[in-house]
């Protein structure tokens, strides 16, 4: 018939597996994922004096496709605290300077989260923060590749003004 065919007996063979990167996600895809770390600001004597709380979250997106962030305050419960919860957009990473996508520069910003009299009563409640992010394609902007430089970071940062009185 032509073909040559083969038997093997105590050998061993290697075999090979090949995965396209970049990985290719179509139009209106969305991938989410959420992080849930400590952030106890409930039942310590002190938060009852608390002043002033701010959140910074700075972060750099390597995705050619926007990121929507959600900053999720959670009880004790991991319940959701609605009054305090916020929300972000993180721009795509830009190309250089016409390069192709692997060459882009990632977007980079700090957002600020100022909680205000009324929100800081609420926060009082916080015992975890999630970020969740969702990595999306706009409907009219085709594929998006993922390379595997592609990247987001995020990085929390908070700060409190407590009046200690004695």
């Amino acid at each position: 018939d032509g073909k040559q065919h083969f038997i093997l007996k105590d050998k061993f063979v290697d075999v090979f597996y090949e995965v396209k990167i970049p990985l290719t996600f179509g139009a209106g895809t969305r991938i989410v994922r959420t992080d849930t770390m400590d952030f106890d600001l409930s039942g310590d004597d002190f938060i009852n004096n608390l002043d002033e709380l701010r959140i910074w979250i700075d972060c750099k997106n390597r995705f050619r496709a926007a990121v929507d962030l959600e900053v999720l305050f959670l009880d004790e419960y991991k319940r959701e605290i609605p009054s305090i919860q916020r929300g972000f957009t993180i721009n795509p990473a830009t190309p250089a300077g016409g390069a192709n996508q692997r060459d882009a520069q990632p977007s980079e910003g700090t957002f600020e989260i100022k909680f205000n009299s009324n929100e800081i009563d609420d926060a009082k409640r916080t015992s975890y923060v999630a970020l969740k992010y969702v990595l999306k394609t706009d409907q009219n902007s085709g594929d998006v590749n993922i390379h595997p430089s592609d990247y987001i970071s995020l990085k929390l940062d908070a700060y409190a003004t407590i009046n200690l009185e004695f």
